[in-house]
């Protein structure tokens, strides 16, 4: 198997600023939406969402700083108030779950969940077309790879 092409890789938070740019571009926050982290907090829709990549909490956050830390707890409720539909929309025009376009003939696309894939895999009704955790949770939206099911 060529890992390159063939291997399947969450984004982890490098999908972080493709998240920021679609929640700005669809109004789904502004460039002054805050959130205050707390440590051992959680988000709407994610238990136990406490990862801050820090000691401690981040305190209040805007899109820029939570960019500056890597902020997941900002990131999973960005993605969950964006929705299922809407953030695979705006994903895909940043290329996630489609090929690359260069000729490579062992490539795979990736995975960028839709309301859809999350019925069929889950085995249950998406009712608000809500992340359950966000759209970049591990084992969901994977980049460069093998999981086009």
């Amino acid at each position: 198997m060529n890992r390159a092409t063939q291997g399947v890789y969450p984004p982890a938070s490098t999908v972080k600023p493709y998240v920021a740019v679609s929640a700005l571009s669809a109004g789904v926050i502004t460039r002054n939406t805050s959130l205050f982290d707390l440590a051992g907090g959680s988000c709407r829709g994610r238990r136990n969402a406490t990862a801050t990549g820090k000691n401690g909490a981040h305190g209040h956050l805007n899109v820029t700083k939570s960019l500056e830390e890597s902020a997941d707890t900002f990131f999973y409720q960005v993605a969950y108030d964006m929705g299922i539909d809407r953030l695979s929309e705006w994903m895909g025009k940043f290329g996630y779950g489609h090929y690359t376009g260069i000729d490579l003939a062992e490539e795979r696309s990736g995975n960028m969940p839709t309301r859809e894939w999350k019925q069929k895999r889950f085995k249950k009704t998406v009712v608000s077309g809500r992340y359950d955790s966000g759209g970049y949770r591990p084992g969901l939206l994977d980049s460069d790879a093998n999981s086009d099911e």
